[in-house]
């Protein structure tokens, strides 16, 4: 079986690996899982936009655990 190539560049790869990581520590939720490694990959992810995205995550924890 041949593997399809990998078109991502270094930084896209990291910045994956990254926000892959922030998801699964609960830190980044799903839905803005593709925007943040985009604007992470691109050097676009200033802090006030790293807390916007932890602060919309925790929201939306304690709605899940309220609603269980």
């Amino acid at each position: 079986m041949i593997e399809s190539p990998n078109f991502e560049n270094p930084d896209e790869i990291v910045a994956n690996q990254i926000i892959t990581r922030f998801v699964a520590a609960g830190l980044l939720s799903q839905q803005d899982m593709a925007y943040a490694k985009t604007q992470l990959a691109n050097g676009t992810l200033r802090a006030d936009d790293w807390r916007l995205l932890a602060e919309k995550a925790l929201e939306l924890a304690l709605r899940e655990r309220a609603g269980e």
